[in-house]
């Protein structure tokens, strides 16, 4: 995504997008709004945000890899009071998401006119508005009022389109299991690999003492959990690989049965331990983990995984958290 699309020829816009977007290439279009000069209400501006969309899709633009941006100010009333208001709008890849500007107050002289900005007509009365950045009177500015709207839409937009590509992982039918999600998509995206394991560290408490990962994609994201949050890390390894180890009874899976074990060597008695997984099926690897800690003296605080699939009901009895569940 190195291109950004600006459905509007404005300066004022296309300086606000090139702030935040300063090393992408930003191409602006010819736009028609489709309402009056100068909008009132929010529905009204929102209206004129979607019509000049509609021109960047009439025109070919609306490339699925770019981001596609569109800025439409107006006049909105909060109790007696008019104000100045901006919205942004923000599609990429089937996602999209809107935020607002800072409401500006509209100086009590004006006289609302649907063919004729507040900027432009107010300029007539005040030198000091500036039709193209009226905000000025306030010590404000257009473009950074734009600027911070744009900035929280993207962040937004980036969140719901990583989410979306978790909830659009590829799965296979893989030892008994309908649905075997496949975690490659997550790890051949950097960006949405350090967006995952963003989420599991805001499931953990800031007091814990170790983290805990289970072998084997336990390994995979535990280690950058416990860099993250500057905790040691501790691995729960399958039996037999581990020498002089400590071993679980055995237990079943989804899809087999298994043992486990830890590391003799590390102490255990009164440790705060977070467990870290990818997916939570039937919960029986987490339980038999939480077993053999706690047999050893730790405090299991919570298990937490990617995923949790919904179809398979069998853990209710096992605390955990995870970022999303999947049918």
């Amino acid at each position: 995504m190195n291109t950004v699309i600006l459905c509007s020829r404005s300066e004022i816009k296309f300086n606000a997008v090139k702030n935040v977007f300063p090393y992408h290439k930003i191409i602006t279009i010819e736009s028609q709004s489709g309402i009056p000069e100068q909008p009132y209400g929010i529905d009204e501006i929102l209206k004129g945000v979607n019509n000049r969309y509609s021109c960047s899709k009439d025109k070919g633009k609306d490339k699925k890899d770019q981001l596609v941006i569109s800025i439409e100010n107006g006049i909105i009333r909060d109790n007696e009071s008019l104000y100045d208001i901006g919205i942004v709008k923000i599609w990429y890849k089937d996602v999209e998401h809107i935020s607002y500007t800072k409401m500006v107050p509209i100086p009590n002289y004006y006289d609302f006119n649907p063919n004729i900005t507040w900027g432009k007509k107010c300029s007539v009365y005040d030198y000091n508005i500036k039709h193209d950045n009226p905000h000025k009177i306030y010590n404000l500015d257009r473009i950074e009022l734009l600027k911070d709207a744009i900035v929280i839409c993207n962040n937004s937009i980036c969140e719901k389109y990583k989410y979306k590509c978790l909830y659009d992982l590829s799965y296979y039918p893989f030892k008994g299991i309908s649905k075997f999600y496949d975690i490659t998509d997550i790890l051949y995206d950097p960006d949405l690999l350090t967006f995952v394991i963003d989420k599991l560290v805001e499931l953990i408490d800031s007091d814990t003492d170790y983290i805990a990962g289970i072998e084997a994609r336990g390994f995979i994201f535990g280690p950058l959990v416990a860099q993250k949050l500057k905790k040691p890390f501790i691995m729960i390894r399958k039996a037999g690989k581990y020498p002089n180890s400590i071993t679980s009874e055995e237990y079943e899976t989804e899809y087999s049965k298994d043992s486990i074990c830890i590391s003799s060597s590390l102490e255990y008695k009164n440790k705060k331990i977070v467990l870290v997984d990818d997916i939570v099926a039937t919960g029986g690897t987490f339980r038999q983990s939480k077993r053999l800690l706690e047999s050893q003296g730790a405090i299991v605080a919570n298990c937490v995984a990617i995923i949790d699939l919904k179809s398979v009901p069998t853990k209710q009895d096992v605390k955990y958290s995870v970022v999303i569940a999947l049918d």
